[in-house]
């Protein structure tokens, strides 16, 4: 088996500490670094956000303050608030522009959480058994992280 050198993004949405949408999907495209890669995985993230928040409305559900999505990555974090793609970061503008249009809009804002405690990452490799441990009561609904 040839190395495809893809990155694996992976996501879980929680709803009053339960999870009502995750994905786990092999990437598209080859990321450049791993701000990209962040990236790209809170791009996925924010599309099924702004869906589920459109859902929630027509059920009655209006959300007025933005929905988190915690991210371990600094640089993905400054990219996605400021929408200032250029340099390096400048062949990902536009696929991944929305994202920051969403975060201007108040739809969906960014919370830095550390790499320990993101539990999307388990979605992204094998993690080893205390980790998984440590995560399982969250996506189980049992307690909040």
């Amino acid at each position: 088996m040839i190395p495809s050198r893809k990155s694996t993004n992976s996501y879980d949405i929680f709803c009053n500490n339960a999870v009502v949408s995750w994905k786990t999907k092999l990437s598209a495209i080859i990321a450049t670094s791993s701000t990209e890669a962040e990236l790209i995985s809170a791009a996925y993230c924010a599309a099924e956000v702004a869906f589920l928040r459109k859902l929630a409305q027509e059920l009655g559900f209006v959300q007025v303050s933005p929905t988190i999505i915690f991210e371990d990555n600094n640089g993905a974090i400054a990219l996605g608030n400021s929408g200032h793609f250029k340099g390096r970061s400048k062949h990902i503008d536009l696929r991944f522009f929305f994202l920051s249009d969403y975060i201007s809009r108040g739809l969906v804002k960014f919370e830095r959480v550390d790499s320990t405690n993101q539990i999307a990452d388990i979605g992204t490799a094998p993690r080893p058994w205390p980790v998984f441990q440590r995560h399982r009561p969250v996506l189980y609904g049992e307690t909040t992280s």
